[in-house]
């Protein structure tokens, strides 16, 4: 989801907006719209093939439910900027962070 999805929505900014992938706010700094659906897409569209792969005999069974949560964790890593004591948190952490701790509260549920 980080190598195709973050890829993807990079593209997406720079065609949409010619680089600056942002909207900026005196109080918010985040991602427009088209940019973060694209970002979802690609992340569903990842899970969708990883459900048609052929599983190895001691792999589990990952239900789609649990590849939609990774895919909202990613979207919220890319489009949502996080800062601590004022500095920037890279989503290229907070990608893989969130779309894991989602896809293991999903797969708990």
């Amino acid at each position: 989801m980080l190598a195709l999805g973050d890829t993807a929505s990079g593209l997406a900014g720079a065609l949409l907006n010619g680089g600056n992938v942002r909207y900026s706010s005196q109080e918010f700094n985040f991602k427009p719209f088209p940019i973060i659906a694209v970002m979802f897409l690609v992340c569903v569209f990842i899970g969708i093939m990883l459900l048609r792969l052929p599983l190895a005999p001691d792999m589990n069974n990952v239900s789609p439910g649990v590849y939609v949560a990774g895919a909202v964790g990613a979207t919220l890593g890319d489009a949502i900027p996080l800062r601590i004591q004022g500095r920037p948190i890279d989503d290229n952490l907070l990608i893989p962070l969130f779309s894991g701790v989602f896809m293991t509260m999903a797969s708990l549920i």
